[in-house]
């Protein structure tokens, strides 16, 4: 209410049988903030809640929340990482016999170099298709996050 039409207001009804649930109050500066927060923080059922207070405490939890989903995000990063240095690792092992057989009938290193080179960029071209497809497929099948809000 402006304060020129303070007088023009007039409940109907029983007081207290209105639905006031809420009240804002914008002190003039911090003293009164502080009295006015005093005073009201006194009262039984009387809730003082500071919008900005508020916000901050809701910032607070979104950030926390993001660096928890980086730290997964990069957890999943590096096992992924290690995983596929374990994979190759034991590709290598098991076909050793088989490349040392390509040396010996005359292929030379550099040509056997290109052969493991090719089949496991063929690998990695693989993954990437794959893993373009589910991206793909989820977003398709998911629903759009514009229309959350």
């Amino acid at each position: 209410l402006e304060p020129a039409r303070l007088g023009q207001f007039h409940p109907h009804g029983d007081l207290g049988d209105a639905p006031l649930t809420a009240v804002l109050l914008f002190p003039r500066d911090a003293k009164a903030k502080a009295l006015l927060a005093g005073r009201l923080g006194r009262r039984d059922g009387v809730r003082v809640i500071r919008p900005d207070q508020v916000v901050d405490q809701l910032a607070g939890l979104v950030l926390k929340l993001r660096r928890l989903f980086d730290a997964h995000q990069a957890l999943a990063a590096v096992s992924t990482a290690l995983f596929m240095v374990l994979v190759i690792g034991l590709g290598l092992r098991a076909r050793a016999a088989e490349l040392r057989a390509l040396v010996d009938v005359g292929a030379s290193r550099a040509a056997v170099f290109t052969l493991q080179l090719t089949e496991w960029s063929l690998i990695a071209l693989l993954a990437v298709a794959v893993a373009a497809a589910g991206v793909a497929l989820g977003a398709w099948w998911l629903p759009d996050p514009q229309r959350w809000t």
